[in-house]
């Protein structure tokens, strides 16, 4: 049988098995095993990358002079143009280039070592273990794209999960879904929320309802009212943890609650100025030496609550985002979409090109009705408080390569 060996190249791996039973015995660390890690992140940088030692020399910090976690704000922050310019990668870790998800800019391109993909996995199955996955048993139904572009289904016996494509499903295709969900028969579903949320609007549409142990969501984040919403449809919990493709910072979320991995990589939370509650999420990562990245900047916040609870804050990027007339910075956040005139919708998308002006993209399960037509274009007028032109488009939404969805694609270059 094919499928056993290929899962054994990654469950087997001595790099997997080594991190994975790391976590198990101590998934957090002291501030000393802290620093320790940090201390070997920052000497193998300065050591290896020119840039690192030229900025850090001229600016006279001394890396070997550090006695505490402290003493780290001494280095300035890194963002990703200064990353582009860095002379990456550091040879010797049998790396591999891939890039990070855009639909608006360039994207960065990223060097990672090999060995990197062992330990992601292992987090992550560690995280998932807490809900009741078992990487020895457990089976996956994972919603996202992978390369057979003609098929809405391919088998991945690596990960033991049958991968569904979002570009292909939709109203007809729907039960073409479902046959393969019931004959898998699997234990968790996984994959990008607004893929997983489209499936549950056909579920409601035909009246279907499946039972799993838990929902994964991955790579995007979700509404509260989402989640409750496929929750009930599939009649389990769900859960999400947040990452980024430079692999330099892993949060898990339990009960409402993001908790940085310390084993993963060295995370500070720096305040916004002139806003409470609000930080900055700057992290040190210890998993790809090809490419270490030294107080990085991810460009996502954090906010906390005032009983200490930890969420990221996804909506501060220009591209979550519309703009009015005069520059009005309009957040869509509180815009109900699981009103009865959206029943219908499979899914919707707002592309401005200039301020003022946006078109709304909407897929409907189904052509709708001049009068659902009507209704949904009302509505959506007076959330955006008539400071934009609403021009309606009927149409699919568009998807980058990887099969990510977003929500707003703002192309004013904000």
């Amino acid at each position: 049988m094919v499928g056993p060996f290929v899962r054994r190249r990654l469950v087997g791996n001595k790099e997997f098995v080594d991190q994975y039973e790391t976590l198990v015995a101590k998934e957090f660390l002291s501030d000393e095993e802290k620093f320790k890690k940090v201390m070997a992140t920052l000497r193998h940088a300065y050591n290896n990358v020119a840039e690192y030692r030229g900025r850090w020399d001229g600016l006279g910090i001394d890396i070997n002079s550090f006695t505490s976690l402290e003493d780290l704000k001494q280095l300035p922050i890194l963002t990703k143009d200064d990353v582009k310019r860095m002379s990456f990668p550091i040879e010797g870790y049998d790396d591999y280039v891939t890039y990070t998800g855009s639909t608006t800019g360039k994207p960065l391109k990223l060097y990672m070592s090999g060995n990197s993909i062992y330990h992601e996995r292992a987090f992550i199955y560690h995280y998932w273990s807490k809900f009741g996955y078992d990487y020895k048993t457990s089976k996956l139904i994972t919603f996202r794209a992978f390369k057979i572009k003609k098929s809405f289904k391919n088998y991945n016996p690596l990960y033991r999960e049958y991968q569904l494509s979002p570009f292909l499903l939709s109203y007809k295709t729907f039960y073409d879904y479902v046959r393969v969900i019931e004959k898998f028969k699997p234990d968790y579903i996984c994959g990008y929320p607004y893929t997983i949320m489209n499936f549950c609007r056909l579920a409601k549409k035909f009246g279907y309802h499946h039972e799993v142990k838990g929902l994964f969501f991955v790579s995007e984040g979700i509404t509260k009212e989402d989640k409750e919403y496929v929750e009930a449809v599939f009649g389990c919990p769900s859960h999400i943890y947040y990452g980024h493709s430079e692999r330099s910072v892993f949060a898990g979320e339990v009960n409402g609650s993001y908790t940085f991995s310390d084993q993963y990589g060295y995370t500070e939370l720096l305040p916004v100025e002139d806003e409470d509650n609000v930080f900055q999420i700057v992290v040190t990562g210890y998993m790809n030496p090809s490419m270490p990245l030294v107080r990085y900047h991810t460009d996502d916040y954090a906010v906390i609550d005032e009983d200490g609870n930890v969420t990221i804050d996804g909506w501060r990027k220009s591209d979550h985002y519309i703009y009015g007339r005069n520059g009005e910075r309009l957040s869509t956040i509180a815009m109900s979409y699981q009103q009865e005139i959206f029943e219908n919708i499979l899914n919707y998308q707002m592309v401005q090109e200039e301020y003022g002006k946006i078109t709304m993209v909407i897929e409907g399960i189904r052509t709708l009705q001049e009068e659902e037509r009507e209704k949904i274009e009302a509505y959506i007028t007076k959330r955006l408080y008539r400071l934009v032109d609403v021009e309606f488009k009927y149409d699919k939404v568009q998807m980058t390569p990887g099969g990510k969805y977003k929500r707003i694609i703002q192309n004013t270059n904000v």
